[in-house]
């Protein structure tokens, strides 16, 4: 349940209560104002004891339950979905004197709309965008295999936390299809496997708002978990 609608609840609790204590210990030996009055005071006094029995029902009943499972189930599902954020959040870095990826978990590490498109501007899909180490040999990582990657990786992530759909928040499961219909994972594959046409390309300007769009939306994700109070 969303943190307004809680509040909501509690605020009605509180009324109940109050109403509860007005009528019965201060209102009860004061005159009628108004015909039927005491009538009207029974009614609200009963309505307001019958919605603190369903509160205290509804606490014991759904929500402290609720509230142990999804802890349990957050360790799982955050843990697949800090892995999206993570992939995406590096999907370009700028060019430093010592190479490094920029977090988005940090909100400081978050990369400006500009930022974002001069790095477009100095790289192309054929840069190196990092080393891959093995016991024989260092084999170069470009951006070209970077964007393969981490657009294969999301979508396996998807569906791995999918798994977990009928325990998501709608707005959990929003953010992360905007992320899989967006247009650098649903249509990216028409720019990475066109070769003639990544040749023609001399940087990733092409690709800039493509890029950006994807990067904005997992940052989206990355407010919404941050946000998460269990």
């Amino acid at each position: 349940m969303k943190k307004n609608e809680n509040t909501l609840l509690l605020i009605i609790l509180v009324l109940a209560i109050v109403f509860i204590i007005l009528i019965k210990f201060f209102l009860a030996d004061i005159p009628e104002i108004t015909n039927k009055g005491s009538e009207f005071g029974e009614v609200i006094y009963r309505l307001s004891l019958a919605y603190i029995s369903s509160y205290i029902f509804y606490q014991i009943v759904v929500v402290i339950p609720k509230k142990r499972n999804l802890k349990n189930i957050h360790q799982s599902t955050s843990f697949i979905t800090y892995g999206i954020i993570h992939s995406g959040s590096r999907i370009v870095k700028p060019k430093k004197t010592k190479e490094e990826y920029l977090d988005i978990t940090d909100s400081q590490n978050e990369i400006s709309k500009s930022e974002f498109e001069k790095i477009c501007k100095a790289i192309s899909v054929y840069d190196t965008f990092d080393f891959k180490w093995t016991k024989s040999d260092i084999s170069q990582i470009t951006y070209l295999d970077h964007f393969k990657k981490t657009k294969k990786h999301i979508i396996e992530n998807k569906n791995e936390l999918f798994a977990f759909m009928p325990h998501l928040e709608t707005e959990h499961i929003k953010l992360i299809n905007e992320i899989i219909q967006s247009p650098f994972i649903s249509m990216g594959h028409i720019y990475l496997e066109n070769e003639t046409m990544l040749q023609e390309r001399g940087n990733l300007e092409f690709m800039f708002h493509m890029l950006f769009d994807f990067y904005c939306k997992i940052r989206k994700l990355n407010k919404y978990m941050n946000g998460i109070e269990l």
